[in-house]
């Protein structure tokens, strides 16, 4: 099973947050532990101002993130299901 992670854990993370990053840390490790972790568009430019210029390919390496960029389609999807 593919895992999507949401910003404001990477965001834990890569600033170390004292109150969250443990346990962002350990969410991060089980959803791997379990299969592949991915992120998509949004997450992708939340994180990067965060990062120093060139960077980011190791932080998601290192996390084993995959980059799964969206679809219109999944836009729609997305919107009819929080319509709903």
């Amino acid at each position: 099973m593919v895992t999507a992670i949401d910003t404001s854990v990477l965001l834990d993370v890569l600033l170390n947050d004292p109150r969250h990053a443990p346990a962002s840390i350990a969410a991060l490790h089980r959803a791997a532990s379990e299969g592949p972790l991915a992120i998509c568009d949004a997450v992708l430019a939340e994180i990067v101002p965060v990062l120093t210029a060139g960077d980011l390919p190791q932080f998601l390496a290192d996390w084993k993130l995959s980059f799964l960029p969206s679809t219109q389609q999944v836009g729609i999807l997305a919107g009819e299901m929080f319509r709903a």
